[in-house]
């Protein structure tokens, strides 16, 4: 294993993003439809660290076959979530109408997104580009409710999505514990964890599970 920290991390965020997945599944579909827009937000976000902590842990370097294959992969796996973050947020801020407009227009993205990467823009700064907007919008979507209804699981959206920038932030600037066993993209799964934990009790209360303070 050539980066035990990243991933080790990565594959416990993809435990932990895969059963919640499976545990918003089982739950009836609410009035907006947010249930399977945050399944797809987890399930894709379990694909996308299982597949980097490979790549990170045993794919041998740039130029091996592994990582041709598993690398784009992980790249539109991060695309999917980005999908389904453009899902949640139109579908919490929005009219039912303009979320479904919103949603023709993240799925076109995608397509054009995925085109990109599978032409050969393996740089991680267009996973960036892809995601980036769409959590922003998630963060907004989250503080309007938060702010119309007063909603605790908005709150709790909130809190999630400002952890997953402190996380992007503390990658990009390489802030980590140790350079080779806890480094800055091991930190940044560590702090996307507590992100993700957010996230789903935010997704519970918006599809109309019980909340808890």
């Amino acid at each position: 294993m050539t980066e035990p920290g990243v991933t080790l991390t990565d594959y416990l965020l993809a435990l932990e993003c895969g059963a919640f997945a499976l545990w918003l599944q089982r739950g009836a579909v609410d009035a907006r439809a947010l249930r399977p827009a945050f399944v797809l937000f987890f399930a894709a976000a379990a694909l996308a660290a299982l597949l980097g902590g490979t790549v990170h842990g045993f794919t041998g370097g740039e130029d091996s076959a592994g990582f041709r294959l598993l690398w784009p992969a992980t790249l539109l796996s991060i695309g999917f979530g980005a999908t389904a973050g453009w899902l949640v947020a139109a579908r919490l801020a929005l009219s039912a109408g303009a979320a479904r407009h919103v949603a023709l227009g993240a799925w076109l993205l995608l397509g054009i997104y995925a085109v990109a990467v599978l032409g050969g823009a393996w740089e991680f700064w267009v996973a960036i580009a892809g995601y980036l907007p769409a959590a922003l919008c998630m963060l907004l979507a989250f503080g309007l409710e938060w702010r119309r209804r007063q909603s605790r699981a908005a709150r709790r959206g909130v809190v999630g999505m400002l952890l997953t920038f402190a996380a992007a932030a503390v990658q990009q600037l390489g802030i980590g514990v140790h350079v080779v066993y806890f480094d800055h993209n091991a930190l940044y799964h560590s702090i996307q964890a507590f992100a993700f934990f957010y996230v789903f009790q935010a997704a519970g209360g918006l599809c109309g599970d019980v909340e808890r303070d």
